[in-house]
């Protein structure tokens, strides 16, 4: 049995990658890539130190020819060579630079490295490190090529957490007309960078588990060099919106990374108005949209002045966006209980709803009326319309300035 022992691959993710594909959900990323490791015919253990955002049990080696006779893992951190304060029993603390690690700690200063302390590791109590400190994961393979010849590259798959993306969009509208821009940001809050990746985005809703194991490659290649960023290709898969990078790019350690999304102009814009017990709100309704929308956080601008910041939950493609922008203060509503009593074999419920516009244009008011019973009836001069067996709306129109005032009755059995 040959034996190759490689320690340090956690350069690998980034300095020797080759066919580099990462895949990003909300709150994790599924890495695919080639690492350069030689393995002849017949059996070989190597031993890699990996970051500790991977996730082992999802760790599988998908170059067919190999097969994974055994696997151990481990787990170690790299507080050697780190500022630390040592506190020993007694209550004595050394500080300095951590020099050996096993039954005796090696401390010397951090400024001239003069030796600090020798400590037996017994008389320890704790160790508290004064920077950083990266904890990697050990995993130990004895795998078995299949193949008469030498093989140079492992293709593998993890899933790594601690990478995530979001969308943040910024909605102008202007009269009858509207601009959505949305800039994608990947979040990668680890100390591994990804170089020269060919990146998808994935909008979907996720469940409570990693997919561990996945054999079905869901691969989009990336071809041919780009001078600059473009705008991520979307495409459907099922109930799945991907969106394809169009170039390789790098995701920085410990970074954000922000790059255009989307930018759908001169969509149209309908406003209504909506009476809700004495509350009027402005509902909009975006038309032409041309691709689904993946969950994020939208800012909304009315002719230059933030009216609403708020949730945009993942919308599938049907070339319409509804917001609520929230209360106007332009339109006063006021509904008001008349009566109550009974006639014949119902009981009668009596409401005046009195409108008055205070803008420079005409508005037409959704004034909701909530039914007691499915089988309720309403009289009332003002023309309205039944949406459910619950509710009915008065479409008001209201003037410039003007006040208008009407009454309704909702009629319904006793029992």
């Amino acid at each position: 049995m040959r034996t190759g022992i490689i320690l340090g691959l956690c350069c690998i993710l980034s300095a020797f990658a080759m066919g580099l594909e990462v895949d990003i959900y909300s709150d994790y990323a599924i890495i695919k890539d080639n690492w350069p490791e030689k393995i002849g015919e017949g059996t070989k253990v190597v031993q890699w130190q990996l970051p500790e955002n991977i996730d082992l049990n999802s760790f599988v080696i998908l170059s067919p020819e190999i097969e994974v006779l055994s696997r151990i893992e481990g787990k170690s951190s790299q507080l050697e060579g780190r500022l630390v304060h040592v506190s020993v029993s007694g209550g004595r603390l050394y500080k300095g630079i951590l020099k050996s690690l096993g039954e005796e700690l090696v401390l010397v200063d951090s400024e001239n490295g003069n030796l600090v302390a020798i400590i037996n590791k017994d008389h320890v109590t704790s160790i508290i490190p004064q920077e950083k400190v990266n904890f990697t994961k050990k995993l130990k393979l004895e795998l078995l090529n299949q193949k008469k010849q030498e093989l140079e590259n492992l293709q593998v798959r993890y899933i790594a957490s601690g990478i995530s993306w979001n969308v943040i969009y910024s909605l102008e509208l202007n009269d009858k007309k509207a601009t959505l821009v949305g800039e994608y940001q990947i979040d990668n809050k680890t100390t591994n960078s990804y170089k020269d990746a060919s990146v998808r985005l994935i909008a979907k809703t996720e469940p409570n588990y990693y997919p561990y194991g996945l054999r079905n490659e869901m691969a989009l290649s990336t071809k041919g060099s780009f001078d600059m960023i473009q705008e991520p290709q979307m495409t459907q898969r099922a109930e799945t919106a991907v969106y394809e990078i169009p170039r390789k790019i790098d995701i920085p350690s410990e970074a954000r990374l922000r790059l255009d999304l989307l930018k759908e102009e001169d969509l149209k814009v309908e406003r209504s108005y909506i009476m809700d017990d004495n509350r009027i709100n402005v509902e909009i309704e975006l038309s032409g949209i041309k691709q689904p929308l993946p969950q994020g956080e939208i800012s909304i601008f009315d002719k230059g002045i933030l009216a609403s910041k708020q949730f945009l939950s993942s919308k599938p493609q049907s070339g319409k966006l509804k917001l609520n922008l929230g209360e106007t203060l332009d339109i006063a509503g006021l509904r008001e209980s008349l009566r109550h009593y009974k006639k014949g074999l119902n009981l009668v419920d009596e409401y005046r709803v009195t409108l008055k516009n205070n803008k420079e244009e005409e508005v037409t008011v959704q004034v909701k009326a909530f039914l007691p019973r499915s089988n309720s009836e309403v009289e009332s001069k003002m023309p309205y319309r039944r949406i459910s067996s619950n509710i009915v709306i008065f479409d008001v129109v209201v003037g410039s300035k003007e006040e208008v005032v009407f009454d309704y009755a909702v009629f319904y059995p006793e029992k």
